[in-house]
């Protein structure tokens, strides 16, 4: 399987949307499933996702283990998030339209 097969997987598509949060700031109730990879860095992403419909939840990486990306499609109020960053780009199909005013990475923060 490649990298942007996986990904289509385990994110429905060619993005997707997340918040950075301190991990210590969230309360999980039950235990999500995970499954974990090795990023082209080295560091291990998971990927939390709930073990009754498989919906994606949260996604960890121990490049930044303080930090937990929680999917926007499972906040109770989505209006507030606005994009900050882009990442992963590279591997951006050529369909998918990237904001012009906002800071992109190739890969991930600090090319994870």
């Amino acid at each position: 399987m490649t990298r942007s097969e996986l990904r289509d997987l385990l994110e429905g598509g060619a993005c997707t949307t997340a918040v950075l949060v301190a991990q210590e700031s969230v309360s999980i109730e039950g235990s999500p499933a995970s499954f974990t990879l090795e990023a082209e860095s080295g560091a291990q992403v998971s990927r939390l996702f709930c073990q009754r419909c498989g919906s994606p939840l949260f996604a960890r990486n121990t490049s930044g283990p303080a930090l937990l990306a929680v999917k926007v499609a499972t906040l109770d109020d989505p209006t507030w998030v606005r994009p900050g960053v882009e990442i992963s780009t590279d591997s951006a199909p050529p369909w998918a339209l990237l904001a012009h005013d906002l800071p992109r990475f190739a890969k991930n923060f600090g090319g994870t």
